[in-house]
């Protein structure tokens, strides 16, 4: 019973947070106060603050296993630092002008 208990609070955390950070990602872009639009930094930070919480729900309650768990949380992460920044480009050292 105790189990349960805490598995439903952390489970109501868990949507709380991923509420809260949805509210914030359309506050940060604008959508509620007339903002430009968005970047790759948002799209990260989107990414990572909606995915790693969904997950963490879903493991919590049993719908995916541990396996399933680690390979979403690494995808997220991969995704979240694998993208290049193509705003700045890149100096090549090895043949300076």
């Amino acid at each position: 019973m105790f189990e349960h208990n805490v598995t439903s609070w952390i489970s109501l955390s868990l949507m709380f947070c991923i509420l809260i950070f949805a509210l914030g990602s359309l506050a940060r872009v604008g959508v509620l106060t007339g903002g430009k639009g968005i970047g790759w930094q948002f799209i990260r930070y989107t990414v990572l603050a909606l995915t790693l919480p969904i997950v963490a729900l879903l493991s919590i309650n049993g719908k995916i296993d541990s396996q399933a768990t680690a390979t979403l949380i690494g995808t997220a992460l991969g995704y979240v630092f694998g993208q290049a920044n193509t705003s700045k480009p890149c100096a090549d050292k090895t043949n300076p002008p």
